[in-house]
């Protein structure tokens, strides 16, 4: 058996003959990276015609019958598997479904067919419905080889290279890079110089580039899902303000902090206290740096007056000005939201500084994200250390990882 099994269910098993023989997935088949099993309901069914179908109450063509569905499922082994009903009623297949399911081992599909299924096996069998599309085909066949087509992929092994599959488009929530193949020149068209050059490093930037290029052109949607870090060309860095109580102890919360923007894909913390003339931030970034060297360097640390010494600083290292995203406390007729903000620095290719706390000295041009944890109709608000974690989580795109 297989790494993942399919077992399919169809009126019309031969579709799938050719599909579980050839290509990549006929590979992974004769590798045993996947197996599969074609039910035919037919084989279930009673009577001399052996059928399948009668007519819908109330009218309106043929349906399915519930029982030759549910004899196959048996067979197929519900209790270790996840039932699959094609049906354009169903969740939208995308990228984040096939991951989701990618962990499964057993995989039953059901391929509809006429009008559709007797709902009491959809309730009785079912545990999730998938659609291809806002459309109809006729049967669940077609959706169902593209369901398994994109799982195999997730298979290790099946597609001969990890990195492949890593740059598929949607893997990390963007679009893939452009391709070219011999020759270097076809009919007037070269391909871009940098692809021949030799140089990995150079290739890899321009294939991130064009990735970010082409998502932002052809699907800007789909950014604000994704995970961009390995798109980020400058740096992020979080700027937090400190309470003017906050004196020498250095207190867990900044600890804990410290640890997730590191581990979340931050450059840099800096730590400020307006109101204090940057003693307590001083203060606590030296204390932070005796304790976190395990965690992550003292370097990442840094305390500031304000805003305008970290953008100085942080143009210094990248020669950009950065972007500067002040979160939380907001002018309503000046704010964008936080997906706009994370289009613009893909375009933009700056680094950016997102601002936390008490911003009295952020300056009027910087991009007010709003803030997801706050619900100013109760008054109501994440800790600063949640605030930080989701909207730091929902910029890069973490959790898609």
């Amino acid at each position: 058996m297989g790494l993942m099994k399919f077992s399919v269910i169809s009126a019309f098993p031969e579709y799938f003959e050719t599909f579980f023989n050839a290509s990549i997935i006929g590979k992974a088949v004769r590798r045993s990276l996947i197996s599969y099993e074609l039910l035919n309901p037919r084989d279930f069914a009673e009577g001399p015609h052996r059928q399948i179908d009668d007519y819908a109450y109330g009218g309106g063509g043929m349906v399915m019958m519930a029982e030759p569905l549910a004899r196959a499922v048996d067979v197929a082994g519900k209790s270790d598997a996840k039932v699959i009903l094609m049906s354009p009623q169903g969740r939208k297949m995308d990228q984040g479904l096939v991951e989701e399911l990618s962990v499964c081992d057993h995989i039953i599909l059901v391929c509809g067919h006429y009008e559709g299924i007797d709902e009491r096996f959809v309730e009785s069998f079912v545990d999730m419905e998938v659609s291809l599309g806002d459309f109809v085909l006729t049967g669940g066949e077609i959706p169902a080889m593209a369901l398994m087509d994109a799982l195999s992929r997730r298979v290790p092994g099946v597609v001969g290279k990890d990195e492949a599959v890593r740059e598929d488009s949607f893997f990390r929530g963007m679009l893939d890079t452009p391709h070219y193949t011999r020759p270097p020149e076809w009919r007037g068209k070269k391909v871009p110089e940098v692809l021949l050059s030799g140089n990995h490093g150079a290739v890899e930037t321009w294939r991130r580039k064009e990735a970010v290029r082409r998502t932002l052109e052809r699907r800007p949607d789909i950014v604000e899902d994704a995970d961009v870090r390995p798109y980020l060309q400058k740096n992020v860095c979080v700027l937090l303000y400190l309470e003017p109580f906050e004196k020498t102890g250095c207190n867990t919360r900044l600890t804990e902090i410290a640890r997730d923007m590191r581990v979340m894909g931050c450059s840099k913390l800096f730590l400020a206290s307006v109101e204090d003339g940057g003693k307590t931030a001083t203060e606590q970034v030296k204390k932070l740096k005796e304790i976190l060297p395990g965690i992550c360097a003292p370097s990442f640390l840094k305390s500031v007056k304000g805003i305008e010494e970290a953008a100085e600083w942080v143009c210094r290292k990248e020669k950009l000005e950065p972007i500067v995203i002040d979160v939380g406390f907001f002018s309503k007729d000046r704010a964008t939201d936080l997906k706009r903000a994370k289009r613009k620095v893909l375009e933009d290719e700056r680094p950016v500084i997102f601002t936390f706390g008490r911003p009295n000295d952020v300056p009027e041009a910087a991009h007010q994200g709003k803030d997801p944890c706050k619900k100013e109709e109760q008054g109501e608000f994440l800790s600063l250390h949640g605030s930080l974690t989701v909207v730091l989580d929902r910029f890069f795109g973490f959790c898609r990882c």
